[in-house]
C-alpha cells in the first residue's frame, strides 16, 4: 500500500526525471541482457503509461468526483485527449468515483485482515492452515499485480484463481468457530467458558507436529 502511494504522489517528478527508463537500462546492463525475449521482460518503459494515469491524478481536480464521471455529467468522450492509462486505480475512480472506491478498499482491507488473524490463531500444521496461507498469498499477489494491469480481473485462469480463493478464505472464515472447536482451542467466542472444546479447555495437543 506504501509503494502504490509513493508511485501516485510521485509520479509526476518520476516522469520529469524519465526514471523507469533510467531503471531500464540500469537492469539491462546490470545483468547483461542481450537476448531479445529477456530484454522485453526486463523492459520497465510500459509502466509509463500507468504514471501518467496516475499525475492526473495527482494534478487534475477533474479526475475526482464522489461517484464517478457519469454521475457527475462528465463525459468520457470529451476528455479523449487526456492520457487517462488503463490501471485499476484511475480507471476505478473515473468510473466509480473516490468514495465506493475508499469503502471498497477499507472493506476488503480489514476483511483480509480479520482472515489473516484468524489463519494465524490456527495451530501449526494443521491442512486449512496451509491452504488458507496459499489463498491469501493468491488474493494478495493478483490484486498487488491487478493495480499496474486492471485486466488481470478479467483473463481466464487468473480471475478464477481469485475468486476461488477469495471464496475458500470466506468459507473459512465464516466458519472459523466450528474449526477452532475442531481442533480444540480457547477461540475469541468462547473464552468464559471453562470446559470448553472437546479437550475440557486443556491446552492444544500437537498432533500435527
Amino acid at each position: 500500500i506504501t509503494l502504490v502511494v509513493c508511485l501516485v504522489v510521485f509520479s509526476p517528478l518520476m516522469l520529469e526525471m524519465n526514471t523507469m527508463a533510467q531503471l531500464d537500462k540500469q537492469i539491462k546492463d546490470t545483468f547483461g541482457i542481450v537476448d531479445a525475449k529477456a530484454n522485453k521482460a526486463a523492459t520497465l518503459g510500459t509502466f509509463n503509461g500507468r504514471l501518467l494515469g496516475y499525475k492526473n491524478l495527482m494534478t487534475k481536480s477533474m479526475m475526482w468526483t464522489p461517484f464517478g464521471w457519469a454521475a457527475a455529467g462528465q463525459d468520457l468522450k470529451k476528455h479523449e485527449a487526456l492520457d487517462l492509462g488503463d490501471d485499476t486505480i484511475v480507471w476505478s475512480i473515473i468510473k466509480y468515483g473516490y468514495i465506493p472506491c475508499f469503502v471498497g478498499g477499507a472493506s476488503l482491507l480489514i476483511f483480509l485482515l480479520s482472515v489473516h488473524k484468524f489463519v494465524c490463531s490456527l495451530p501449526r500444521g494443521v491442512p486449512e492452515k496451509s491452504l488458507a496461507n496459499l489463498c491469501l498469498a493468491t488474493i494478495v499477489g493478483i490484486i498487488i499485480g491487478g493495480i499496474g494491469n486492471g485486466a488481470q480481473f478479467q483473463v481466464f485462469p487468473v480471475n478464477v484463481y481469485l475468486f476461488l480463493s477469495l471464496a475458500t478464505v470466506f468459507s473459512m472464515f465464516i466458519k472459523r468457530k466450528e474449526l477452532l472447536m475442531n481442533y480444540g482451542m480457547r477461540s475469541q467466542f468462547e473464552r468464559d467458558e471453562p470446559n470448553w472444546g472437546p479437550n475440557g479447555g486443556k491446552p492444544y495437543v500437537e498432533v500435527y507436529q
